[in-house]
């Protein structure tokens, strides 16, 4: 039953083939004169358009189901939608769930804090350098009060460089941390950073060689401004 359903069909594909097809059935013909043969070549073209068909119909609907994720001004109309497509989801307001990621476009607002404050707060990553009494730790802090990288001399691949205990506060030690945090920083992503000067008062032998290390290994302490987004009667 199902050959004679398959060889019912093949004949009707090939009636329909020899009726469009006439340039590549007297290609053919001039080949082979067997008409067998020239049965087989009429389906083998049928079975290649075919195919073709399917992969133009598979990338259409996947072009229609992606549509929102074109990351271009490109306007669709709701009409060239499939009904039971996404058109739903057009006018849905997106949420951004890597907001870091507007701070490297320089498009994240920065806090403007108040005139009275005792610090500066204007910055997205600010480095803070903290002397204890045994070892030094420096920080790069978020606007939001959390750590984003940290380092200290006391931690055992720094101190591998430093020697005894008695070495963790000094110009050379500094000097290592500045280049270690800036090595972090930058394998992080973050390559601007904040400094306030204002926060140390006059600067020391250690601070300069820390800020030094900073500045030698690629990471810049001037924060670009934002970029505000035009207004309208600007465009």
């Amino acid at each position: 039953m199902t050959c004679t359903i398959f060889n019912e069909f093949r004949k009707k594909v090939i009636e329909d083939f020899r009726y469009h097809h006439h340039q590549s059935i007297a290609d053919h013909n001039e080949q082979s004169n067997d008409l067998n043969q020239l049965d087989d070549v009429l389906f083998e073209l049928f079975v290649e358009d075919f195919i073709t068909m399917l992969q133009t119909l598979h990338m259409a609907y996947v072009s229609n189901k992606r549509i929102t994720r074109l990351c271009s001004e490109i306007e669709v109309d709701k009409s060239e939608l499939n009904q039971n497509g996404n058109e739903k989801y057009i006018d849905v307001r997106l949420k951004n769930r890597n907001p870091r990621n507007l701070e490297q476009m320089l498009m994240e607002p920065k806090p403007m804090g108040y005139e009275m404050d005792e610090q500066n707060c204007h910055y997205w990553n600010k480095v803070v350098l903290v002397k204890r009494s045994k070892y030094l730790i420096a920080k790069i802090i978020h606007h939001s009060g959390r750590t984003t990288i940290s380092a200290a001399t006391n931690e055992p691949s720094l101190a591998i460089f430093l020697g005894s205990k008695s070495t963790y506060t000094d110009v050379k030690a500094a000097k290592i941390l500045g280049q270690v945090l800036a090595m972090r920083a930058l394998e992080s992503g973050i390559h601007s950073i904040f400094y306030d000067h204002r926060e140390y008062g006059k600067s020391g032998e250690k601070l300069s060689s820390f800020i030094d290390a900073l500045k030698q290994n690629g990471l810049n302490l001037d924060e670009q401004p934002v970029i505000f987004a035009r207004a309208q009667r600007d465009q």
